[in-house]
């Protein structure tokens, strides 16, 4: 039954363009690379879409931080700032119906981005990729990641702009620990578009 359903996901969204050709963040001085992950194993990743109105949330900061504005320092909250760049419906629309397709996901949204919990089989299948452990050679921890190519439907490549969680390598010196101060997304794929450093609080 769940090759049959892989089947039919990917004849409903076609062909894949590939978004990164391997996973550049893995370097063998500080992880080494074991057996390929255990499908049932569970992993977190996130699914970054491309920011609306920019113009205006310039024309915003401006108002913000020009002395003599009626809206001089009033500052706005993280949430009400997402909702001036928030994607359109019809695009998050797309990439959850996609992101379901799957099956066994958890989906979390975050207006600008959704945070998805699956197994790796699961996510395996969604980004086109394959999953091995790699462990930390000072610790002895180990984290799943991803291996060589990853891809998207092009349809759905078309609303993404950059995806994290299953490439990059945590600080292992730190457990693990994903800090809410740690503000910029550094590791990801980028799709169709100039990567750009971008505030991420999750």
């Amino acid at each position: 039954f769940r090759s049959a359903l892989i089947g039919l996901i990917a004849l409903a969204y076609g062909q894949r363009v590939v978004i990164s050709e391997d996973n550049s963040h893995f370097n063998p001085s500080t992880w080494k690379i074991g057996e390929q992950a255990n499908l049932e194993d569970v992993i977190t990743f996130r699914v970054f879409l491309p920011q609306e109105n920019l113009e205006e949330l310039d024309a915003e900061f401006l108002r913000l931080t020009t002395p003599g504005s009626p809206q001089w320092r009033h500052w706005k909250t993280i949430e009400e700032v997402k909702s001036i760049t928030a994607p359109s419906p019809l695009v998050k629309g797309s990439v959850r119906r996609w992101l379901q397709s799957a099956g066994d996901v958890v989906i979390e949204d975050f207006i600008d981005a959704f945070r998805v919990t699956a197994p790796i089989s699961v996510v395996s299948e969604l980004l086109g990729t394959h999953f091995f452990q790699f462990t930390h050679l000072e610790t002895g921890t180990f984290v799943n990641r991803q291996v060589g190519q990853m891809s998207l439907p092009r349809r759905i490549s078309e609303h993404v702009e950059f995806i994290s969680g299953v490439s990059e390598f945590p600080n292992a010196s730190r457990r693990f620990s994903y800090s809410r101060s740690a503000s910029l997304e550094i590791g990801r794929a980028c799709v169709g578009k100039e990567c750009r450093s971008r505030w991420s609080p999750y």
